[in-house]
């Protein structure tokens, strides 16, 4: 089968984890068999065929945002960014001609705001089945995730419901996937698909690598407690709910190491300076991150409910790494409690302190929940995932929905 992929950005570049997901789906689906193309943006129109045999179409779609990290981008930059995403027709011209290139039995469009909804007209157009992926709430927020400067903004103004009417025309010809129950409700308020599935992110490793991660684990964890906070540094992933808990924070050698780079990379580099057992180490990536998520006794994520599906679950299950997560949104569904980690209300400086104090008095506690982490990341491999999706993806491309 022959399907394309639809991303707003693709390896190398990739800014989050929806970018990551795609990456990792497109070579997985290329690994069993599949002919696989990919559609995303670039600065320049090109095709290359990458070592996995994914064939990637880069195409510019005009006023696109080149941007790294926590860098702001003047508002003059913005604008005709922002006017091209409500229809970009230098994207559905360059789309059609792909599509009616290549031939796709299937679409699967993922992150699309460089491309606008012109994306999908091409799609049907062509009269393709299509698959759109929720990694964020962007089809109804043009905030992408119901956030506004830090602050929740609940998609009710009148610029966002005419977003969302506007983006429902296409998504309801489409068939979706949805990453969270949480998150299929959330959209369902507002969209139809014509066929819907609940696929959580898996676990990017293999059986062997989780065991040799569990050996290594198993005589590299010394003493004291160590947290993890991995993640963009911003209000929606509820960085400053950590530095709340540690500021209340009775627990004596406890330590906390923060990981990630985001718009709040500043204020957290001056509020862990000096501050003892807090130590702030940047962005991490490869071997560094490895090497965090092997010494981390436990994760903290207290991502507000608009958070459709942090990638760094998984991530940390295939560590053996316990979350200790908000008690609401997909955080709540994804994190099995006394099984994968702990709930508590992220939003309670006082209870969200009172949790971790608790949790760090028991390091056996801790041991064990991190043995059922690994014993659930072996439930959730792309080995495991993957026979799921293909078959979805067989069934719409056959005109074979299920609701």
């Amino acid at each position: 089968m022959k399907i394309c992929l639809v991303s707003a950005y693709f390896a190398p570049r990739e800014i989050g984890g929806a970018e990551k997901a795609a990456r990792r789906l497109a070579e997985n689906l290329a690994a069993r068999g599949w002919e696989v193309v990919v559609l995303t943006t670039g600065p320049r129109d090109e095709t290359q065929v990458l070592p996995s045999g994914v064939k990637v179409c880069r195409i510019r779609p005009g006023a696109v945002l080149f941007k790294s990290g926590a860098d702001p981008v003047p508002g003059w930059r913005r604008w005709p960014w922002r006017l091209l995403n409500v229809w970009n027709f230098i994207v559905y011209r360059k789309t059609r001609r792909i599509l009616e290139r290549e031939k796709p039995q299937l679409v699967n469009i993922h992150n699309y705001a460089p491309f606008s909804p012109a994306v999908f007209a091409a799609v049907h157009a062509r009269k393709l089945p299509v698959v759109f992926t929720a990694h964020d709430y962007f089809p109804l927020c043009r905030h992408y995730s119901f956030e506004k400067s830090g602050r929740a903004c609940r998609g009710h103004c009148p610029a966002c419901r005419l977003w969302s009417r506007w983006n429902r025309r296409y998504l309801g010809k489409a068939a979706a996937v949805f990453l969270s129950d949480h998150s299929r409700s959330v959209f369902r308020r507002c969209l139809e698909p014509l066929a819907e599935a609940v696929f959580p992110n898996p676990v990017d490793l293999s059986a062997g690598q989780i065991a040799g991660i569990r050996r290594e684990k198993g005589s590299s964890r010394p003493l004291p407690v160590t947290w993890l906070f991995l993640g963009r540094l911003d209000a929606l992933k509820g960085i400053r709910s950590v530095m709340r808990c540690w500021e209340r924070l009775d627990a004596a050698g406890v330590r906390l190491w923060i990981a990630g780079d985001g718009p709040l990379a500043g204020e957290v580099r001056a509020w862990a300076a000096g501050r003892p057992g807090v130590d702030y180490l940047g962005p991490l990536f490869g071997e560094k991150k490895h090497a965090a998520l092997v010494a981390a006794h436990g994760l903290l994520l207290p991502s507000r409910p608009t958070d459709v599906s942090p990638l760094v679950i998984p991530e940390a299950l295939g560590y053996g790494v316990p979350v200790l997560g908000a008690n609401a949104g997909a955080v709540a569904e994804l994190v099995r409690p006394g099984v994968t980690g702990w709930l508590c209300d992220c939003e309670d400086a006082g209870a969200f302190s009172r949790a971790v104090a608790k949790i760090s008095l028991d390091p056996g506690l801790i041991r064990s929940l991190s043995d059922s982490c690994f014993a659930a990341a072996l439930e959730q491999t792309y080995d495991r995932y993957m026979p799921r999706i293909m078959a979805y993806y067989e069934a719409v491309a056959g005109g074979r929905f299920h609701q």
